[in-house]
């Protein structure tokens, strides 16, 4: 046989008197075994990412990859250890080929011991080839006799980021080498466990991240509910009191100014808690639109009314533009206004003293166009497109800025919006005012037999009546009765729950004006014990709280209650919701 033999080959002549190689049987068989291992090598990946697609559990997915490593080995023991950050040590995570005792018997893995700590801690590829003979084994010969491991291969896991995370070990129960087509797999495996251990960290951090927001927006509900309640409880007295004193005070101009001046800062402040609230019940998709279909005229006049107080202050003159013909739109008429007043106290508030306001209203074919433009400080350019983000504002600095919470626009969008519906704005600039443009769907005319059943049920006298009032506030309690007593009402007022129920049973009242949070008990209990009397489904029971969140309504109805009013109510409309009350039971409708 020629040299070439030892090379796998020899060299035969031919009939022309060359040479030419013939591979022998041995490198055949040798080039057959390694085709055979790699086909062996795609079908295990191939089982493994089956298996991996069907189960979304790390400690499943752990074991798939161990168990696959441990068959690219030739043998069925193995681990996975990660590193635990609140012991300071390897923990087993996933484990193949050694039962319950065998597990015990390892145990946590200290870094820097066996080979498992060894590649974790030194980053890098630890072989043993026979634990009788390997010097560094030698405190741990007797447990791997005990074990019945012979041999150990282990890689470190290292994430993307560097970081050491654990390693895998492979077990043998003889001596071992691992070849190169096996220190590739192992290699090839632990870079997949590593990426499902990233990947499920990153679930959790996320998992975690997404409760810690729950809990903050939880928190901030619960802190503005909090803040609205105790706002509102001052702020329903001095309502009352300045209503009373409207109605029976001096007609000294300076003092009619003086009251008239509180009366602009009370409903400042209301509508500033109410615009928290709103916000809050809007973002939870809490808010629940009264759909109806609305003359546009209606929604502008009442706009305009709530607004004019502060327009007037500051001298500006409004025009107001309506078109010729009735146009009517579907939606919840107080809300719709809200939007329109919030774009009417944002012009009066950003204009120079005596500055001009127009609220122009035209029909573009099926869209209702409302124009308000103004003379004011006009928005820059580049603040166009977030003026409508949630505590914006163009210029907090301005002396013309009467203050607010920058969510008035946010709120108007998002209410408009709401109604299919959407805002726009365009200014030239700094100085040159700004025009707001609040589009809204067109509905048809409704039929002149429904406007006048609509005029018939409009009117209602209203009638006197039983009222009993019970607040531990003892201010909001006596000022409401002073309130109601000067609309004609007989009304009488405690302090606490207990007496309220104690009354009843006296007074037979009609209706029941009712604080939720009393001593004594609370207005939750008042309403149940009064239901409970042969009398009580006749009383017309009124919640009057500070508490105004969807929740809290919802309870309400729950405990009987039928109308839920957030404080400070505007007396006048307390006065007449309650003279409309059919005398013959509880109002229907539950607000």
């Amino acid at each position: 046989m020629a040299l070439g033999a030892r090379c796998g080959y020899v060299l035969l002549p031919d009939k022309r008197g060359a040479f030419r190689r013939r591979i022998t049987v041995d490198v055949l068989r040798e080039t057959q075994e390694r085709l055979a291992e790699q086909v062996r090598d795609l079908s295990r990946l191939y089982d493994l990412s089956s298996r991996l697609e069907q189960t979304h559990e790390l400690p499943e997915q752990l074991l798939a990859i161990l168990q696959c490593a441990a068959a690219a080995h030739g043998t069925t023991q193995g681990l996975i250890c990660l590193f635990d950050d609140s012991i300071k040590r390897l923990v087993v995570a996933a484990r193949a080929g050694f039962d319950d005792a065998a597990v015990r018997a390892l145990g946590s893995v200290e870094p820097g011991t066996g080979a498992s700590g060894r590649a974790f801690t030194e980053r890098r590829r630890v072989i043993v080839m026979d634990t009788e003979t390997d010097p560094a084994v030698a405190p741990y010969r007797e447990l791997a006799r005990a074990t019945n491991v012979r041999a150990v291969h282990s890689v470190p896991l290292i994430s993307g980021s560097g970081e050491a995370m654990g390693a895998l070990s492979v077990h043998f129960s003889t001596p071992h080498f691992p070849s190169e087509r096996e220190m590739h797999q192992a290699d090839l495996l632990a870079q997949k466990a590593v990426l499902y251990i990233e990947r499920r960290r990153a679930e959790e951090a996320l998992r975690a991240s997404a409760r810690r927001l729950e809990e903050a927006d939880r928190r901030k509900d619960q802190f503005l509910a909090t803040l609205a309640h105790e706002l509102r409880n001052p702020l329903a007295p001095m309502r009352n009191a300045l209503h009373f004193m409207q109605l029976r005070g001096s007609r000294d101009p300076e003092m009619q100014n003086a009251r008239d001046m509180i009366d602009r800062q009370v409903r400042q402040m209301v509508r500033l808690v109410d615009d928290l609230m709103e916000v809050s019940r809007i973002t939870l998709g809490q808010i629940q639109l009264q759909s109806e279909l609305v003359p546009l005229a209606i929604v502008i006049t009442n706009a305009v009314e709530v607004s004019r107080p502060l327009i007037d202050a500051a001298r500006h003159h409004l025009t107001v533009e309506l078109p010729s013909e009735p146009l009517y739109v579907e939606g919840d008429s107080t809300r719709l206004s809200q939007v329109l007043q919030n774009l009417l106290n944002n012009a009066a508030k950003y204009t120079p003293p005596g500055g001009q306001i127009t609220l122009r209203a035209d029909r573009d074919g099926d869209t209702a166009i409302i124009r308000v433009r103004d003379t004011g400080i006009g928005i820059p350019p580049a603040m166009l497109d977030r003026v409508f983000e949630m505590f914006t504002q163009v210029d907090r600095g301005s002396a013309l800025s009467q203050g607010g919470l920058g969510i008035g626009l946010a709120l108007a969008q998002q209410l408009t919006q709401m109604h299919g519906g959407r805002i726009d704005v365009t200014s030239d600039g700094a100085g040159q005012g700004s025009e707001f443009t609040v589009r809204l769907p067109l509905c048809a005319a409704p039929s002149a037999v429904a406007e006048a059943a609509d005029r018939a049920g409009a009117f209602h006298r209203p009638a006197r009546r039983r009222v009993l009032v019970a607040d531990d506030n003892i201010d909001g309690a006596e000022s409401l009765r002073l309130n109601l007593e000067i609309h004609g009402h007989e009304v009488r007022a405690v302090f606490d729950g207990a007496a309220a129920v104690s009354l009843a049973e006296e007074f037979r009242p009609q209706i029941m004006v009712l604080d939720l949070g009393m001593p004594k008990l609370d207005g939750y209990e008042v309403c149940r014990r009064v239901r409970e009397r042969p009398w009580g489904d006749a009383v017309t029971i009124i919640a009057l709280t500070g508490w105004g969140q969807e929740q809290d309504r919802r309870r309400t109805l729950e405990a009987g209650f039928d109308r839920h009013l957030v404080k400070p109510v505007d007396p006048a409309y307390l006065a007449k919701l309650i003279g409309e009350a059919d005398e013959s039971g509880p109002i229907a409708a539950v607000g």
